[in-house]
């Protein structure tokens, strides 16, 4: 046989599927990467990742016969040498793990992960490699689907106005201070909500260079004034985000902001303390402290 002819049937000669198999993959419908088949797992059928609402899920597709109703609310997950700690989602697909969005780098740049959940004879693990992870994390991420704010009211800004006009107004000291730094004047929008006859709320951005306002380049303030006749106060300043408004919730006719800063996976909440908005501490995190 010639070379040529050599090289030819080695081009046409069925290409061993276990080095794909050992990399993470991506699915062709969804924000899911698969794991490779763990290489040592009690319990565990198949591992993946999830990203819906901006939200990343480890799940363990876990055999039918598994009592899923008795393992504990956390497990334990290590990436090479370093230890975390996972909570427990509610789940009908299999074992489901919130996946904290700084956990991500770990992912990507590990060698080989292992989870555990519960103990003793009732415990599921797996360990995995995580070659192929940081290519297909990437490409999940664009494909992760928006957060759902439709209980809540979008505050969308005006570019022209009386609102913008006024906020001009209460943001002149700012705005020559991001001038004499930047040496350009920021784009100012924003809205005032009339919340009754007496009470409004006048929202405000100033967006323009991120090394003045930090990585999103904007900065979001919230003023109040309870009539007419008293003047507009800074009662809620932010760097730039979604800032939504729920009028279901309110103290004393004030109603809760919702914002949605960028890279976050949850909505934070900020209610009227009486003075100003304060951010809702969640109630897990109340019990921690």
């Amino acid at each position: 046989m010639t070379f040529a002819g050599a090289a030819l049937l080695a081009l046409l000669a069925p290409v061993d599927p276990a080095p794909a198999a050992e990399r993470w993959t991506v699915s062709p419908f969804g924000a899911i990467a698969y794991a490779p088949p763990p290489v040592a797992a009690r319990g565990v059928e198949a591992v993946q990742l999830d990203c819906r609402q901006q939200r990343w899920t480890l799940l363990l597709r876990v055999a039918a016969d598994t009592d899923t109703q008795a393992l504990p609310d956390t497990a334990r997950l290590r990436i090479d040498r370093s230890d975390f700690e996972l909570t427990r989602l509610s789940s009908e697909r299999g074992v489901a793990l919130k996946v904290p969005r700084e956990l991500l780098d770990p992912l990507k740049s590990g060698g080989e992960m292992s989870v555990e959940v519960g103990e003793g004879l009732t415990v599921v693990q797996a360990r995995l490699s995580l070659r192929g992870s940081r290519k297909a994390i990437e490409a999940v991420a664009p494909e992760c689907s928006p957060r759902d704010m439709s209980a809540y009211e979008a505050i969308t800004l005006e570019q022209t106005g009386e609102a913008v006009d006024t906020a001009t107004k209460l943001l002149a000291d700012e705005i020559a201070r991001f001038r004499a730094a930047a040496g350009f004047a920021p784009q100012v929008q924003a809205r005032r909500v009339d919340l009754d006859v007496q009470r409004a709320l006048l929202v405000a951005s100033l967006c323009g260079a991120s090394s003045y306002f930090g990585d999103t380049g904007c900065n979001v303030t919230v003023h109040a004034r309870s009539d007419a006749m008293t003047d507009w106060r800074e009662v809620f300043n932010s760097e730039g985000v979604a800032l939504h408004w729920d009028a279901d919730a309110a103290i004393d006719g004030w109603p809760n902001l919702v914002t949605l800063p960028p890279g976050e996976d949850d909505e934070f909440v900020w209610f009227w303390d009486g003075g100003g908005y304060a951010l809702q501490v969640p109630p897990d995190l109340r019990a921690a402290d």
